[in-house]
């Protein structure tokens, strides 16, 4: 037989049917203190009949192996309706959000039998309680709340989230699976914006639309290291926008992703390696969705070859912006006084080479250098030519710029 069977039984013959409720959760409570008091009461029992100090020694014992023992009911028994407690959100955000409340205090309550741990937290107008590592029954884990409105407690739990990032552009991306699945997690994401023609251009078409009350969404490919994501971040950071970066294969659940998007306020979103996701088509509802409900989309792709052609239409990605190669004030800033002699030679490499090349400058003889550039070329050949990228002449590059940059 069951605890719950038990505890029902014990309530029966008890004549408890009208109090069980409260007569359980004064149980769950209290659980550990009423097990000491009857360790206790045994251990003078024991000690009264034998007058052995090693009875008396064994009850000193039993009574500390029972405080430092978790209470023995199941989460699922207490956090219940007929408690009053209700589900606030789902197991996936919970775990998403748990963090920014580091700061707050709780109580906790422990559940031995189904593993589960549970934080209860003080807050205006009621209790709010996070279950987490809930063995019996993993889709019970997340929030509760009781004795406070919904909107109440879900402001209250975002509000301790933002303090805790403190930052106006935030990341979400999955880390893994567990027993509830998908495992998101949000955090604060360092930028690293850098100024260039190509961004003060786009800055300016962005805007403009924006005056004129229309959203917009565009797709910047291209291949590794061609500047999308510094040209994204530039984009996010001078506009002042509110950001959310997204990074996930498979799209799966999109509850988490929606639950920020409405309630911090997001006003831009980066769809970062957008193309690497499974199953383009079925994100079509998604992209729209999105779209009516914050000003700027961009997703960042390596490739155009695996998207479902009904991906690429306006009003789920408006426009389509080929960045094949780093903006040359940026090339010329990283390379700083080696510009005048490598800027020629490296413009077309993918960034995270050129920094490589800057790096080695510093850290051998610089009468080697060109040693090193060649060594690095023959990597960026071999990379591009993988990624069916042809290495082009500083007039062809130009040309295609020119034929790019009419954004107005």
């Amino acid at each position: 037989m069951d605890l719950k069977n038990r505890f029902d039984a014990f309530a029966k013959e008890q004549h408890l049917s009208q109090k069980t409720t409260a007569a359980r959760e004064f149980l769950t409570r209290h659980n550990q203190a009423i097990k000491a008091g009857v360790q206790i009461a045994r251990s003078f029992v024991s000690f009264a009949t034998s007058k052995s100090p090693f009875a008396f020694v064994e009850g000193v014992f039993s009574t500390f192996e029972v405080l430092t023992t978790r209470g023995n009911q199941y989460a699922a028994y207490y956090f219940t309706v007929k408690n009053g407690w209700t589900r606030l959100i789902d197991a996936q955000t919970s775990m998403m959000l748990e963090p920014g409340l580091a700061n707050v205090p709780y109580h906790p309550m422990g559940f031995e039998y189904d593993g589960a741990v549970t934080k209860v937290y003080a807050i205006p107008g009621g209790e709010l309680a996070y279950i987490a590592g809930n063995a019996y029954d993993a889709a019970r884990n997340g929030f509760y709340i009781r004795g406070v409105e919904e909107k109440v407690a879900t402001d209250f739990i975002v509000e301790q989230n933002i303090k805790h990032l403190n930052s106006r552009v935030l990341s979400l991306a999955a880390q893994g699976h567990d027993s509830n699945g998908y495992v998101p997690s949000l955090l604060a994401e360092p930028i690293d914006p850098k100024p260039s023609k190509l961004l003060t251009e786009m800055v300016a078409y962005i805007s403009k639309a924006f005056e004129l009350g229309i959203n917009r969404s565009f797709i910047l490919h291209g291949p590794p290291g061609s500047g999308k994501s510094s040209l994204s971040q530039g984009i996010i950071n001078e506009l002042g926008l509110k950001t959310l970066i997204y990074k996930d294969e498979h799209y799966d659940n999109l509850n988490t992703f929606f639950f920020v998007v409405k309630h911090f306020g997001i006003e831009a979103i980066l769809l970062d390696d957008f193309d690497q996701v499974k199953e383009s088509n079925k994100l079509l509802k998604m992209l729209e969705r999105i779209n009516k409900e914050v000003k700027l989309v961009i997703g960042l792709v390596n490739s155009m070859e695996e998207f479902h052609p009904a991906v690429v239409r306006p009003r789920r990605f408006d426009e389509i912006k080929l960045v094949e190669v780093m903006d040359e004030d940026v090339v010329k800033g990283v390379l700083g006084s080696l510009s005048e002699e490598y800027f020629d030679k490296v413009k077309a490499w993918p960034i995270a080479y050129t920094n490589e090349l800057v790096s080695r400058s510093k850290l051998y003889p610089i009468e080697e250098l060109n040693k090193h550039y060649e060594e690095l070329d023959k990597r960026v050949e071999k990379q591009l030519a993988a990624l069916n990228v042809p290495i082009e002449t500083e007039d062809e590059g130009d040309e295609d710029a020119d034929a790019e940059d009419d954004w107005d």
